[in-house]
């Protein structure tokens, strides 16, 4: 694994080949690495600090012992952004939000009290997800460029007051309660709880479209789709059946 520039050896660079068969090493401070692999065709990625990402096809026999040099690019100097997290509906920073950068490489922030954060971005185009406590989740993307100083901010909608939700999980047959039933709901958030003895279960959940998926000893898992509003309170019985 070598420098597409000077040639310099890379050291440290993971490589991996898939494909009739699997193997996988770390380059050696001359650039060197060794893969056991049978005969066949094969992908192989490698990936090292600093550098792009680089990619052979390469088709091995019983008398290949050795691949070619795999040349990796090397990033240009990270550029320091600022940005900010922002209440959608009163525009104040949001603390504590959590920024994932996605582009020629991955970084990371935590907006400070304000709001505010600083990430050091390489220059291309950028996918950035922001998740906050209260929040719905956010996307944003922007084209960094070598003068990209500052982002614009990033919004995020506060989720409205959770619903107490009350519900029970029932034998399809008997109508009888189960007791001990692992519920989980996925909707604007994430919940989970388990059925009381009497089959009963209470959850606090969000309103809008919700996905539930009911699992208990002795019975077939159950899915079920119900929207969630401000009014609801009680849920119809989720059923399950046992196998004959």
């Amino acid at each position: 694994v070598v420098d597409a520039d000077g040639g310099a050896a890379v050291e440290g660079a993971y490589v991996y080949a898939d494909g009739d068969s699997y193997d996988e090493d770390y380059s050696a401070s001359d650039g060197s690495y060794s893969l056991d692999l049978a005969p066949g065709f094969y992908d192989v990625y490698v990936e090292a600090d600093g550098y792009q990402d680089g990619y052979l096809e390469v088709e091995v026999t019983e008398d290949t012992t050795t691949l070619p040099d795999v040349e990796l690019t090397a990033l240009p100097d990270p550029i320091t952004v600022t940005g900010s997290v922002v209440d959608a509906h009163s525009g104040e920073g949001i603390a504590g939000a959590f920024v994932e950068a996605y582009g020629e490489a991955y970084g990371e922030a935590e907006t400070l009290g304000d709001g505010t954060f600083s990430i050091d971005l390489q220059p291309g185009y950028t996918e950035f997800y922001i998740s906050a406590e209260g929040y719905e989740g956010g996307y944003a993307d922007a084209d960094i460029a070598e003068d990209t100083t500052t982002l614009p901010p990033f919004e995020l909608t506060a989720l409205p007051d959770p619903v107490t939700v009350s519900g029970s999980v029932v034998d399809a047959e008997t109508g009888d309660g189960i007791a001990g039933a692992y519920l989980e709901a996925y909707g604007l958030d994430y919940a989970d709880g388990v059925t009381d003895g009497d089959g009963t279960f209470s959850l606090d959940l969000y309103p809008g479209d919700t996905e539930f998926y009911v699992s208990a000893e002795d019975y077939f898992d159950g899915y079920f789709e119900v929207e969630i509003t401000e009014d609801t309170t009680t849920l119809d019985p989720f059923e399950l059946e046992k196998p004959v």
